[in-house]
């Protein structure tokens, strides 16, 4: 069933280590891939079956995985953020003019 945030599915929340202050999730429409009719988890294992590789990240945030969120950057504080799901802000990409004087 597709809802406003998705297909029908769970939503991962990832927790985000090294002074990270809040959690991330993922909804459903941000991991979800329709492929030949069948709906498949945008998400890969990083290691031979899955298992973690020492000193390599443990899973690498893609496209499907920012689409729809803006990251933000604090450059006076030196970290990295991101946007809630721009369809909760009733918002897009393209709704913004960033060529505005």
């Amino acid at each position: 069933m597709l809802k406003r945030s998705g297909y029908d599915m769970p939503y991962i929340k990832l927790e985000l280590g090294n002074g990270a202050t809040r959690n991330w999730t993922l909804f459903n429409s941000n991991y979800m891939v329709q492929v030949e009719g069948a709906m498949c988890v945008g998400i890969l294992p990083m290691g031979p079956r899955g298992m973690p590789v020492a000193g390599e990240p443990a899973v690498v945030i893609g496209g499907k995985q920012l689409e729809d969120n803006l990251l933000v950057f604090d450059l006076e504080k030196q970290r990295l953020g991101f946007s809630m799901l721009l369809h909760f802000q009733l918002s897009s990409c393209r709704s913004s003019n960033f060529f505005r004087n």
